[in-house]
C-alpha cells in the first residue's frame, strides 16, 4: 500500500466529493502502477489532533471548511482549537490507481487548464504558483507522472 498525502486545504471538498480524482507528482524511485492501492491523507505528517489537520466536515475549525467554502448550517457543531478532539480525522480512506500517465508536453501545450482544473487548481496562474514553491521555478523541466483513482470514500 502506497502513502498518498494531500496538503492543500481547498482541495479538500473536492476529494471527499470525487471532484479531484488525479494528481500530479514528481517521478518516483518506485513508480505507482495501476492497480496499486493507496492510503490516502491530509497532512499526514502534521501532529494529530491539530484543527488544520483535521478533515472533519462537520466541524467549522476543520480544513474542510476552509475559508473559500460557505458554511451557513447551523446544525453543524461548532468547536474551538483543542488539544484532543473524538472528531479528529486526517485520512480520506483508501483509493485504487486507475491510471499513471506522464506529464508530457503535449498535454501542457494543448489541454492545460482541463489538466490543472482536474489536478483542482481553478487557473493557470494559481497551477503556476503552488507548482513553483513546491518544486521551483524550473518545475516544467522535471519529470511528473499524473495519477488517476477512484476512493472507496465514495
Amino acid at each position: 500500500m502506497v502513502l498518498l498525502s494531500f496538503s492543500v486545504p481547498e482541495h479538500v471538498a473536492l476529494i471527499m466529493d470525487g471532484r479531484k480524482r488525479q494528481t500530479t507528482r514528481i517521478e518516483r524511485k518506485n513508480p505507482i502502477k495501476v492497480g496499486d492501492t493507496l492510503q490516502v491523507y491530509y497532512k499526514s505528517r502534521i501532529p494529530k489532533y491539530r484543527c488544520d489537520g483535521c478533515i472533519d466536515s462537520e466541524c467549522l475549525q476543520s480544513e474542510y471548511n476552509s475559508p473559500k467554502m460557505e458554511y451557513d448550517d447551523p446544525t453543524k457543531k461548532q468547536r474551538t482549537v483543542s488539544e484532543h478532539c473524538d472528531d479528529w480525522c486526517n485520512v480520506f480512506g483508501t483509493a485504487t490507481v486507475t491510471s499513471v500517465t506522464t506529464l508530457s508536453k503535449e498535454i501542457m501545450d494543448t489541454s492545460f487548464l482541463e489538466w490543472a482544473q482536474k489536478d483542482g487548481f481553478a487557473t493557470r496562474q494559481e497551477t503556476f504558483e503552488w507548482f513553483s514553491k513546491q518544486y521551483g521555478d524550473d518545475w516544467l523541466n522535471k519529470n511528473f507522472v499524473v495519477i488517476k483513482f477512484k476512493g472507496d470514500w465514495l
